[in-house]
């Protein structure tokens, strides 16, 4: 299947950060940071809010242990602002994205 060249030069590229609160994905996005900032692309920072099986299991790689799936987004969504703040601040344009993962079952 082919694609139009105008469908192709009309899209805006830009570079998806999926970040878990780790220093690995915190350092992946300085290499994000630098790519975009070289090519004027936008950061797409993604975030992962977890069901609380899986919050609880995986809270000592990814912090977050809490219970309710409200707060846990809501954190989430905090977490990917601070972050956005920084970017913004040095002039990186970016997108935050809060993605809730259901039940592991």
């Amino acid at each position: 299947m082919a694609v139009a060249q105008n469908d192709v030069s009309s899209r805006r590229l830009g570079v998806l950060v999926p970040l878990d609160g780790s220093a690995n994905a915190e350092r992946a996005l300085r290499w994000a940071e630098t790519l975009a900032e070289a090519a004027h692309m936008e950061i797409v920072l993604l975030r992962v809010a977890l069901p609380p099986r899986a919050a609880v299991l995986l809270a000592p790689m990814v912090g977050q242990a809490d219970d309710s799936g409200s707060d846990r987004r809501q954190l989430c969504d905090e977490y990917l602002r601070s972050l956005s703040v920084d970017l913004r601040e040095k002039g990186v344009e970016t997108k935050c994205e809060t993605r809730s993962l259901e039940a592991l079952d």
